[in-house]
């Protein structure tokens, strides 16, 4: 359970657990489709808005283990709820959402 959704496009919010017990995570946001990830990983989220920021994001150089040469960081965000009556197609229900206004 909660695997149900795929890694199939740009933006989505995701999980990757370290392993059983070892109570550490990562969090990500996907900047194009993923599908080695899926079953893998958790989709709990989706980027609704403020996508030329996470393209931005995109564009960081990235050292010899992926990791950022400058830091990066999400400082304004929010989170969309909707009515169960008005629920978005599909298990996830709350989206991330970037302010516009955020730059890198």
């Amino acid at each position: 359970a909660g695997l149900e959704m795929v890694h199939d496009e740009g933006g989505l919010l995701s999980m990757a657990n370290s392993g059983k017990n070892t109570n550490n995570s990562q969090f990500f946001i996907t900047f194009d489709a993923a599908p080695h990830l899926d079953g893998i990983h958790v989709v709990f989220g989706k980027v609704v808005g403020g996508m030329p920021v996470v393209r931005q994001m995109e564009e960081v150089q990235t050292d010899a283990n992926d990791r950022p040469q400058r830091p990066v960081s999400i400082s304004t965000c929010g989170v969309i709820r909707y009515s169960s009556r008005k629920a978005p197609t599909g298990p996830t229900t709350q989206y991330l959402h970037p302010s516009p206004a955020s730059s890198l």
